[in-house]
């Protein structure tokens, strides 16, 4: 009887843990996905939408049923529809939205 037990109770444990290893795999899944959506904010990139390849700056990252979604204008872009991110192209120095300083005498 006790060694009934026993297997029961050490079944009842691989159970919970391969629940709790399932649901780390899920958050970390979660997370990378965070991570790689948010790393195209202000980028532009191409995705698929249907057969063909279109392309647009992300200007938001949304979480949608738990995964996150690029927002390119009014379209909604599933990560996984992406194929290439580009990064945005430099602009020179003085120009509107640059990073960079303007120098004083063009001021």
């Amino acid at each position: 009887m006790a060694t009934f037990s026993s297997l029961e109770q050490a079944t009842n444990l691989n159970r919970q843990i391969e629940k709790m290893t399932a649901s780390m795999e899920d958050s970390f899944f979660a997370i990378t996905s965070i991570q790689q959506a948010t790393a195209c904010l202000g980028n532009v990139v191409e995705y698929r939408s249907g057969e063909d390849i279109l392309s647009g700056r992300v200007e938001s990252v949304r979480i949608e049923g738990g995964l996150p979604v690029l927002v390119i204008g009014e379209t909604r872009v599933d990560l996984s529809n992406v194929v290439a991110i580009k990064t945005p192209e430099l602009t020179n120095v003085g120009d509107e939205g640059s990073d960079q300083p303007i120098p004083e005498e063009e001021v």
